[in-house]
């Protein structure tokens, strides 16, 4: 299991993560990465979206990012079914699988 904590330096979100069990390292996703929106999809995945490039989902035991979705829209998340495993941003629905 995996927490994940974020904070702001200056204008940019750091977004890292830590093993709560010990059995994985630490880690932190690239400085780079200017997060608007962030949720989670299970105990290890982190979504997270950036306005006008897409939305990803970070795995935090294989340190490994992939992206959901591209494009020039807001990827204004709004919604997340758990269940049915449906994110809603921009008024539009995408299913997300593993």
């Amino acid at each position: 299991a995996y927490e994940f904590t974020t904070r702001l330096v200056g204008s940019e979100m750091c977004i890292r993560d830590s093993s709560i069990d010990g059995e994985n390292p630490d880690s932190e996703l690239s400085k780079d990465i200017y997060a608007d929106k962030i949720l989670w999809y299970d105990d290890e995945n982190l979504i997270y979206s950036i306005k006008k490039q897409g939305i990803y989902m970070y795995n935090a035991t294989t340190r490994k990012t992939r992206t959901i979705v591209t494009g020039t829209d807001d990827f204004n998340i709004t919604n997340f079914d758990h269940v049915n495993k449906i994110l809603t941003y921009d008024g539009k629905d995408v299913k997300i699988e593993l």
